[in-house]
């Protein structure tokens, strides 16, 4: 080894077994040097006897390996082969390994092709590229323990749910009424078990409508009447009818069916009870404990999509990057532009996600509706590209951007132009080998943009270009690569194009020999100026209002009270709603925003306050609220408000509610 003097390190060290980095030396004096080299570097090691040591000290933990090639001479590389191949699938553990220039033994080499994540110096090495390697590699060890965080916990919330849901079945099973539950169709599909004891049918005789068999027929006719008009309003349905048991005797009972709602309010499951009326009255407590266990088991629902939406960080590692850069006062006018930049569009991400989340049932109806904005192509790519660029550096691919040289403006729905763009550079990343070459280029023809992502990977095969972009669709042979996933990806981009009137084509000369896609999107008419005059950050202002902001988050509040002062407005602050009351009274603001979840009183009731005032009925009152529901909005305005903003508000759509003449 060449024992150089390394250039200066940053303190980044790390004692923890996870972060240590094993090192077997063929040598005393190699030894005893890397781990001097190490420790300057603040490096956290351990020195290894052997392979066989080596493959025992993974066991207690590892951030990275670094080895040479004579190690594949010791009769124990079998069992440190084994060590790393039987790690769990979230661990490729990193090797640092310095080779001879002189051709391997084949043993080595064979070796050598086993190891999954490996990176191959040259002996005789400098300290300075040791150290970076290694340091490089306990970075990708990080990474791969926040991957393992995230699957523990998505196994949790699945674990959890799968509980609530059984405990729910158990708690439908334990009450005397006959239970079931049907499809947004009315398609009966579960029942519980004290339907089965009365009526002495099995599931496949009642599934679906063959619950008819169980009614007298002079009142199925009504009975099917009203339940058809329950399914096509959504209304609950509230009838009484006899029911035949199992001994042939029919008994009248209240038939009760109301409807789970999703979060756009449609009907995703119909629950049913059938009760008995001889013992109504005795089983009535137990029938609204049963309710009331529904709209907890509905809750629960609602916090495991809420916490499953947390577990979604990818977008908060460019904001903290960016909010840490923002806190340097060596930052230069550009830079400060780009972090501002980067946190608007990943914040933007972020709610899009959370929306999609809450919107799934929406979504999987192909009611999905796109935002459509006026934005620089150059943006959008610039997006994707920061969204694949961790996958792309760790597979060390090249990639290439070129774009048209003119300022190209679209109208398109940004985000999801963005998804478009960085799941086919995803893809291209997955599927082409380590140190492969990627292209993104782009070009206008007659009117059209074409947007081509093109990469040196493993190809398609002729016979799946024709099926490549339907649902689940998989390459045959490349589900190694794919680093898991459901085949989701290419229709979703092609059914995000449809959205935008535009199209994709996969192009590849055959396994091997790479594959393009190409995208292409028609182009509307926009000048420049007409792109500068849509720019969110410096909006118009057509004069200073007073404006009173309400909220009892107070960095929101502060925050947006700073941006509402740099648009030339005079601003006062709120954080209580009694504490908004007394500042009106002596302010008399032209425009308020107030938060509509404060703890002593609500917007709601602030609202309704001010409005009682005679100096009230003029001021500007605008809800600014996380609830963005039709009921969300009509409940602001039976409280008085004249505007609902869903946050997080955009700036510009605020200021130019502000700049209007008439805000109201």
């Amino acid at each position: 080894m060449d024992t150089s003097s390394p250039a200066a390190m940053p303190p980044e060290a790390n004692t923890t077994c996870d972060y240590r980095v094993l090192l077997l030396a063929p040598t005393r004096r190699d030894r005893e040097v890397t781990l001097e080299l190490l420790q300057r570097a603040n490096i956290s090691s351990v020195s290894c006897e052997g392979t066989l040591s080596l493959a025992t000290e993974i066991e207690g933990g590892v951030g990275a390996i670094l080895m040479t090639d004579a190690a594949f001479s010791d009769p124990h590389i079998v069992q440190l082969l084994a060590a790393l191949s039987g790690q769990p699938p979230w661990s490729e553990v990193p090797i640092v390994l310095l080779c001879r220039i002189s051709p391997p033994s084949l043993v080595a080499a064979r070796a050598v092709d086993s190891l999954r994540n490996v990176t191959i110096l040259e002996r005789p090495t400098s300290s300075r590229t040791l150290i970076s390697s290694v340091q490089a590699a306990l970075r990708a060890r990080a990474r791969q323990y926040q991957l393992r965080e995230q699957f523990d916990a998505l196994r949790a919330s699945e674990a959890a749910l799968r509980d609530s849901e059984s405990q729910f079945r158990n708690m439908a099973n334990s009450i005397p009424q006959l239970a079931w539950m049907a499809h947004a169709d009315g398609y009966i599909h579960w029942y519980n078990r004290r339907w089965y004891e009365y009526t002495g049918a099995t599931l496949q005789e009642t599934e679906g409508w063959g619950w008819q068999r169980a009614h007298d027929p002079q009142y199925l006719p009504k009975v099917l009447e009203r339940w058809q008009a329950s399914i096509d309003t959504g209304i609950p349905f509230d009838m009484e009818f006899p029911l035949r048991g199992a001994d042939g005797q029919f008994r009248m009972f209240l038939t009760r069916v109301v409807p789970l709602n999703g979060e756009e309010g449609q009907v995703v499951q119909w629950f049913g009870t059938n009760t008995d009326m001889e013992e109504a009255k005795q089983t009535e407590v137990r029938l609204r404990t049963t309710e009331a266990a529904l709209r907890d088991a509905d809750h629960r629902k609602d916090l495991f999509l809420a916490t499953l939406a947390h577990e979604l960080r990818n977008p908060l590692a460019p904001i903290r990057t960016a909010a840490q850069i923002l806190g340097s006062r060596r930052l230069a006018p550009d830079q400060l532009q780009w972090a501002q930049n980067v946190i608007q569009r990943q914040v933007g991400r972020m709610a899009l996600l959370l929306d999609d989340l809450l919107d799934i049932a929406r979504i999987t109806q192909g009611k999905l509706e796109l935002k459509i904005e006026r934005v620089k192509l150059t943006e959008v790519v610039d997006s994707a590209v920061e969204e694949v660029r961790p996958l792309l550096e760790s597979k060390n691919h090249q990639l290439t951007v070129t774009l048209p040289s003119e300022d190209l403006t679209l109208n398109v729905d940004p985000l999801r132009l963005s998804q478009i763009l960085s799941n086919l550079l995803t893809n291209a990343a997955k599927y082409t080998d380590p140190a492969g070459h990627i292209n993104l280029s782009g070009g206008v023809q007659n009117g059209t943009l074409c947007l081509s992502v093109k990469d040196d990977g493993i190809g398609i095969a002729p016979k799946a270009l024709t099926r490549i972009f339907e649902m689940f669709s998989q390459i045959d042979g490349a589900s190694a690569r794919s680093e898991g996933g459901l085949g989701i990806g290419l229709a979703l981009v092609k059914g995000l194009l449809d959205l935008h009137g535009g199209t994709i084509d996969a192009r590849s000369d055959g396994l091997g020999r790479g594959s393009e896609f190409i995208v292409r999107l028609q182009l509307t008419a926009a000048t420049s100026a007409e792109a500068s005059s849509t720019h969110v950050d410096a909006p118009p202002v057509a004069c200073g209002r007073r404006v009173m902001v309400a909220d009892d988050n107070k960095d929101a509040a502060d925050a947006l009270a700073m941006l509402l002062e740099l648009g030339g407005h005079e601003v006062r602050v709120a954080h209580r709603g009694r504490a908004a009351l007394e500042l009106a009274q002596t302010f008399r603001p032209d425009v308020a925003i107030i938060d509509i979840g404060m703890p002593d009183l609500s917007g709601y009731e602030v609202a309704k306050e001010l409005r009682r005032e005679s100096w009230g009925t003029s001021i500007c009152l605008i809800a600014l609220t996380g609830w963005g529901q039709d009921d969300d909005r009509q409940r602001a305005k039976d409280a008085g408000f004249d505007r609902h903003m869903t946050k997080p508000v955009e700036a510009w759509a605020l200021e130019e509610l502000l700049s209007n003449g008439n805000v109201r």
